[in-house]
């Protein structure tokens, strides 16, 4: 090895000891082109005019097309902004899925970037051009888990370590109480590995899956994405942003309960976060925001034995919405008993 190859090897090590890892920026599905408040957000957090982006939208099924919107949403701006040519289909871009993900230029062109911006769609999809067919880590991948360790920044993705593909079955999962290997999909491991991410939470089904995969998985936390709704961490504090909102589940002080009918887990936590509240992920601090300090606060922890009897009915709480109405409801009327 030479001098000079070596003194490069130490000063690179040397930056990801000293550096600070850059912001995440968890997105709800496929962000909106006139969801301006995020959009605004992600040109701030970037450096504004300085911002420099790379764009990858392998997830989506049409790459280019939906590639093309997110240029133009960050275009309005005036930054410089780069579609990486990758996709999952050879067809889209004219190459190889992995033999682009593995080739050196596109990988200096991800790395050089400040910000990189996934357009959402199936995390597997984006999986597939991440890592190569025996599981090792394409160059692709290395340059976005070295560009957000030295302070870049990552919108949207597959950060967690881990999720199920969006195609599995919830059903089927809560029937046989787990899931097979083959129904997650691998992630890049830019969260603490407690920590679970479900970018298409409020979908139907996707609550269940969320609560098999933790329990499975032995994940501790979750983070549960709404649409057009962003979740901003920087050093372990989280920003709720946009019109959608994001679900925190606890599963600390939950308990299987031993049932032949299936998955069954007692004692989640549910905590409901949406535009401008924050949570301290190491504390598990949530803070509400300002404008909601005057709204009634309920805890029917303290005041179990004036819990009337009331009966909400819901036909399935795995579908689309059903969850978050259900918790609305209850606090509704829990409120009512206090006034």
């Amino acid at each position: 090895m030479s001098l000079l190859f070596a003194l490069i090897l130490v000063c690179w090590s040397q930056v990801f000891a000293i550096a600070k890892p850059g912001t995440l920026v968890l997105i709800g599905d496929v962000l909106r082109h006139n969801q301006n408040t995020i959009w605004k957000r992600i040109y701030q957090i970037a450096g504004g005019d300085l911002g420099d982006f790379a764009v990858l939208a392998a997830a989506n099924p049409r790459p280019k097309l939906y590639g093309g919107f997110a240029v133009r949403a960050l275009q309005r701006y005036g930054i410089f902004v780069d579609l990486i040519p990758i996709a999952t289909e050879s067809e889209e871009f004219g190459i190889d899925p992995l033999s682009a993900a593995n080739d050196f230029g596109i990988a200096s062109r991800v790395r050089a970037a400040n910000a990189v911006f996934f357009v959402g769609g199936m995390p597997q999809r984006l999986a597939s051009v991440m890592f190569n067919d025996d599981s090792s880590t394409t160059l692709l991948a290395k340059a976005l888990r070295e560009l957000h360790a030295t302070g870049g920044i990552i919108i949207g993705g597959i950060p967690a370590g881990i999720g199920v593909k969006t195609d599995v079955d919830a059903f089927a999962g809560l029937g046989r109480g787990s899931f097979d290997d083959k129904d997650f999909y691998q992630g890049l491991g830019l969260l603490d590995e407690d920590w679970y991410v479900d970018q298409h939470f409020f979908n139907a089904g996707q609550f269940a899956k969320t609560l098999i995969a933790m329990s499975q998985l032995n994940k501790t936390y979750a983070l549960g994405i709404g649409t057009n709704t962003a979740a901003i961490i920087n050093d372990q504090k989280l920003e709720v942003v946009g019109d959608g909102g994001v679900m925190l589940i606890d599963l600390s002080g939950a308990k299987a309960i031993n049932d032949t009918n299936g998955f069954s887990l007692r004692g989640v936590r549910l905590s409901y976060l949406d535009q401008g509240d924050k949570l301290d992920m190491n504390a598990l601090k949530v803070s509400v925001h300002a404008s909601k300090l005057d709204e009634f606060e309920v805890n029917p922890g303290d005041n179990s034995d004036r819990v009337k009897d009331e009966k909400f009915l819901v036909r399935d709480v795995f579908s689309r919405g059903s969850l978050l109405k259900l918790i609305i409801a209850t606090l509704e009327a829990e409120h009512k008993l206090f006034e």
